[in-house]
């Protein structure tokens, strides 16, 4: 008896040690195609393409949950995810904006100017968050670019 109520006493502490630890951590951001120095990069997509994030988790065992969303060339939000994603270890998550679903204003060459912004929730350490841009043509499915984060490829 006295065994029974020192193991529920050991889960009932590290329940509650668990439970602190997670509500201690802060949200980090990893951001889209980004130098370490510098913003984060914007690029340009124009009607009839498609920009792709991609986020991977190379290594983190716990995985990450993210947020992620495009943001304009002045900040409001085009598109975000509705909940956030988990991505377990050794996989990745993509998630597409298709410009001709849009309804935002397009320079004088039908192009939007984008910036994508990912967000690792609980404070984890994002050495192992890889992120990137692929931009396709809608007709043929072929890749127009890649864009990586320079500062997480190493």
């Amino acid at each position: 008896m006295a065994k029974e109520k020192l193991g529920i006493s050991l889960i009932g502490m590290g329940l509650t040690l668990s439970l602190v630890i997670w509500s201690g951590w802060s949200p980090r951001q990893a951001n889209a195609v980004q130098d370490p120095e510098y913003k984060p990069a914007a690029f340009g997509i124009a009607r009839g393409q498609t920009a792709r994030l991609n986020v991977v988790n190379t290594g983190a065992e716990r995985g990450f949950v993210i947020d992620w969303k495009f943001l304009d060339s002045t900040g409001r939000v085009v598109s975000a995810g509705p909940q956030p994603h988990f991505i377990p270890v050794d996989q990745f998550r993509s998630f597409d904006l298709n410009t001709d679903s849009l309804a935002i204003p397009v320079d004088q060459f039908g192009r939007i100017q984008l910036r994508a912004v990912v967000t690792a929730l609980g404070g984890p350490d994002t050495n192992n968050l890889k992120v990137s841009i692929e931009v396709f043509d809608n007709d043929t499915g072929k890749t127009e670019f890649i864009l990586t984060n320079p500062s997480n490829d190493k």
